[in-house]
């Protein structure tokens, strides 16, 4: 992966009349160095809270900075870059920019989406209207009007219940 050339190419997509601040543009060019780390997790078997039809997922991006990486640059040092800063013990830093939370439900697998929301927290209970009354023989549905305006192309409804963004 060329990360100069990604960096040069989000740089380019700056407006250049001085409206991007220079630690925002400190960081579009290190984009290129950012890992984004996702964790699903379900049940085998279960109802409502352990339905197995559902998958809770979390997710963050990260850049690890080393004191050998262009050691005149202090873009990591500047406040607000990350939510968390996790030393390595060797003068590296791993840096969390961002964290996000969420719920995968499969139409297909899940055995009652409102139950299961409403049995999660009172968040995901706010939900539920996107689910139509009951299932079909086949499958849980979509509330009509949900339905009608989307072109469903699987099964799987994402639901991102909280995210976390580094100011900066």
């Amino acid at each position: 992966m060329d990360t100069n050339a990604d960096a040069r190419r989000y740089t380019e997509l700056m407006p250049q009349n001085g409206s991007v601040s220079d630690t925002a543009q400190q960081l579009l060019a290190q984009l290129g160095y950012v890992e984004l780390h996702f964790d699903g997790r379900t049940s085998l078997v279960g109802a409502e809270l352990t339905d197995p039809g559902t998958v809770g997922w979390h997710a963050t991006a990260t850049i690890n900075v080393w004191p050998s990486d262009a050691p005149e640059e202090r873009w990591h040092a500047l406040p607000g870059v990350s939510l968390i800063s996790t030393d390595h013990g060797d003068g590296g830093r791993e840096l969390v920019m961002f964290e996000a939370d969420g719920l995968v439900v499969d139409l297909v697998q899940v055995e009652d989406p409102t139950e299961t929301l409403d049995a999660r927290s009172e968040d995901y209970a706010r939900f539920i209207p996107l689910f139509g009354e009951g299932r079909t023989l086949s499958s849980a549905d979509l509330a009509d009007d949900l339905a009608d305006r989307l072109e469903c192309l699987g099964s799987q409804v994402v639901i991102i219940d909280r995210v976390r963004l580094a100011p900066a």
